[in-house]
């Protein structure tokens, strides 16, 4: 059975699940950025995997992501700081934050300050693909009134 059977989730797929974009995971554990891997890559996704937030801002291809999916809590810059990084930089895939520290307060904070979601580790697989899956409809949406407005 389908786990995102929503016309949203339906779109994501159709529209953005081409090659070309890339779900990026950033996380400092290597346990957790292999099994996501592995969820993703089986989910037919393309993953891209960075060590730190240090790795991803030196050389993820920001336009052609679909979703970061980033830990909060790294060594070096820390998943909220990275946010606001990447809205200096204007980028335009949406953020998913996760955490196994997390609180109401910074779940709160990192939503008014733009991400598409908070997770709490350890999360239910299906609940992240299904955030995934909103997040890539999102960014699909979005690509497609740009490229309306510039034609």
């Amino acid at each position: 059975s389908d786990v995102c059977s929503s016309d949203l989730c339906r779109s994501a797929r159709m529209h953005i699940m081409p090659t070309e974009m890339i779900v990026a995971l950033i996380d400092d554990d290597t346990a957790v950025l292999d099994s996501l891997r592995m969820l993703l890559t089986n989910r037919g996704m393309k993953v891209e995997c960075f060590s730190s937030a240090e790795d991803f801002l030196a050389r993820a291809d920001v336009p052609s992501l679909a979703c970061i999916v980033a830990d909060v809590r790294m060594p070096g810059r820390s998943g909220l700081e990275l946010q606001g990084e990447l809205q200096t930089r204007a980028c335009p895939a949406p953020l998913i934050l996760m955490t196994g520290h997390g609180d109401i307060a910074m779940a709160v904070r990192a939503i008014k300050a733009g991400a598409f979601d908070f997770i709490e580790k350890p999360f239910d697989n299906e609940a992240l693909i299904e955030a995934i899956h909103r997040a890539m409809a999102n960014r699909a949406r979005e690509q497609a009134q740009q490229d309306n407005i510039a034609d």
